[in-house]
């Protein structure tokens, strides 16, 4: 039993799956394969059963690499936005990177890498610079509440509050602050 006119049908399932002819040799001879993409020769169905057992299992792996390639973009925004997240609140409450590094016993330069991206942040180091931003927070925020003794401090405090509030909101809309 031949298959007639699969050639091009066998070479353009090739190519959308990036095989080579030496990838598909372990079941058919580069010039049986060869013939068949240029119609010269029609397949059986046992051969035709072979190469579609090949196409089968490299579009399993096209599907596996696509599903690594998915969380591993995924697991990038996630990191992206995080440390877009830290710059934002520890420039919010006034904190240099090098406080933020002392606070949450991280070195600066890491912090400067996480910014640019060059670099992102384990989780346990996530953890440590959150403690300290929730702790910094706290301090902010019990200076808000402190007695004011003059209008600069008056003044300082309310841009604070108020570039805190814009940071918080932008990144949790969903919640009220005004």
């Amino acid at each position: 039993d031949f298959i007639p006119n699969v050639g091009n049908l066998i070479n353009d399932i090739k190519i959308s799956y990036r095989l080579h002819q030496k990838e598909m040799r372990s079941i058919l001879s580069r010039e049986s394969i060869s013939r068949y993409v240029c119609n010269e020769r029609n397949p059986t169905t046992e051969s035709l059963k072979e190469i579609v057992s090949v196409f089968e299992e490299r579009k399993k792996e096209l599907e596996s690499i696509n599903q690594e390639f998915l969380q591993l973009k995924t697991n990038f925004e996630q990191s992206y936005m995080q440390t877009e997240l830290i710059s934002k609140l520890y420039k919010s409450l006034n904190l240099t990177r090098k406080e933020l590094a002392i606070r949450s016993g991280v070195d600066k330069n890491s912090i400067w890498n996480w910014e640019n991206h060059n670099t992102t942040p384990l989780n346990n180091t996530l953890n440590s610079v959150s403690k300290a931003l929730v702790e910094s927070f706290a301090e902010f925020n019990q200076t808000l509440n402190s007695p004011i003794t003059s209008l600069s401090q008056f003044n300082s405090l309310k841009l604070q509050k108020q570039a805190l509030i814009l940071t918080l909101s932008f990144k949790f809309p969903q919640l009220a602050f005004f």
